[in-house]
């Protein structure tokens, strides 16, 4: 059987690896929030550029259809 001051010893090495493990942790949900934050602004810039390009597909869509000859009536 384990005496005291080896129990003591066992335990306060269990601590530190969950203090450890702890930190650990923060750093990986830091990351994470960091990677979100920069995977949101690349989605806002590419849905800004879509709406940007089906606008002027439109402005050109509509221009394209009355002008006479090669691609309107």
């Amino acid at each position: 059987m384990a005496s005291l001051p080896e129990l003591h010893r066992a335990i306060g090495r269990v601590e530190g690896k969950l203090d450890t493990f702890i930190e650990q942790m923060k750093a990986q949900d830091n990351r994470t929030i960091e990677l979100e934050v920069r995977t949101r602004k690349v989605e806002n810039r590419q849905h800004w550029y879509s709406g940007l390009g089906a606008a002027i597909g439109l402005l050109l869509g509509s221009f394209g259809a009355h002008v006479p000859g090669k691609f309107g009536g």
